[in-house]
């Protein structure tokens, strides 16, 4: 039961909340028509995760031609060093440099910091790109190490990778950490579970961090953005699973050179959110608020029609159920 105060305190929650969004839709307008002034970023150092190949790469390069400096740190050296020298070659102003890290691990992080600082100098762009693709996998598949590990470059190392070059950043009083979360952020899918668990936790990490930075004044110098990208054909086992299920008229991969563009842009305008592409995006977030019913019918309908109620068949077999 509430008396008529607390119901009167209700009503003026129910005002309150009304009025906040009508503020805030109506500073979206404005910013729509009156964007942000870009920062400048040329000659600040940019280290990217995983940044060797994929969509890391495809940033490396963005970034290299906005006169940036690059550190490229990847599990594999060898592929790191092979991008680090191809962006030396076409970007002679720009200083560039591939390091091995496994960043799911703090202490290689942090050993990571002091060689970049030794080479190259203090990080102003922090780009959490690093991960594990998990597709076409139930979650009652694989083993255990294997949901560890996907969970452990996917999303504990952000942590680590923050812990560690936040502090300078601070002193600096410039810098910007990004997460490159995905828009299964927004519209889960079958059988990508695990993936989809960390992508929340990308965003959630971004928020949270943003708030802890405000809280403590730092939120003018230190930018946070989480970005939520569509399919990038970038991945070879993605593409592979995409042309043998998926339906090409609604499922459509998206070019990484031309996504990594949206991004850069989207970190200069300091954007807390950085939807790539845009209508892909507002298309799976319109597809996560439909009736339970329909969004199951809405993905047996991503499906191929000539393989669908054959894949369907071979996954139940895979669960051994």
């Amino acid at each position: 039961m509430f008396n008529n105060s607390s119901k009167f305190s209700k009503a003026k929650l129910h005002f309150l909340a009304f009025f906040l969004t009508f503020i805030h839709l109506v500073k979206l307008a404005f910013t729509f028509w009156i964007p942000k002034k870009w920062k400048r970023i040329r000659g600040q150092l940019v280290l990217i995760t995983g940044g060797s190949q994929g969509i890391g790469r495809a940033l490396a390069f963005r970034f290299a031609k906005s006169g940036c400096n690059i550190a490229i740190a990847s599990r594999n050296l060898d592929v790191g060093m092979k991008t680090a020298a191809e962006i030396g070659g076409k970007f002679k102003d720009v200083r560039v440099w591939a390091f091995a890290c496994d960043v799911s691990k703090p202490e290689e992080v942090r050993n990571l910091q002091k060689e970049i600082k030794k080479t190259l100098g203090t990080v102003d762009i922090l780009v959490n790109n690093a991960g594990w693709l998990g597709v076409d996998h139930s979650l009652l598949e694989g083993n255990d190490e294997t949901y560890q590990k996907m969970v452990d470059v996917n999303l504990t190392s952000y942590f680590w990778t923050a812990r560690t070059f936040l502090p300078d950043m601070i002193r600096q009083k410039r810098g910007h950490i990004v997460a490159i979360s995905s828009s299964q952020f927004l519209d889960t899918f079958p059988n990508m579970v695990a993936y989809c668990t960390t992508k929340y936790g990308n965003t959630g990490f971004i928020n949270s961090l943003r708030e802890e930075m405000c809280f403590y004044g730092y939120d003018e110098f230190i930018k946070c953005t989480a970005v939520h990208p569509t399919f990038i054909e970038t991945n070879p086992e993605l593409t592979k699973l995409h042309n043998g299920i998926f339906n090409e008229n609604v499922f459509v991969l998206n070019d990484a050179d031309e996504i990594a563009d949206m991004i850069v842009k989207g970190i200069r305008q300091d954007k807390f959110y950085v939807n790539v592409p845009c209508y892909d995006v507002l298309m799976c977030y319109a597809s996560n608020r439909l009736p339970r019913h329909v969004k199951t019918r809405v993905v047996y309908e991503a499906l191929r029609k000539d393989t669908r109620d054959q894949y369907i068949e071979n996954r139940r077999k895979k669960l051994n159920l």
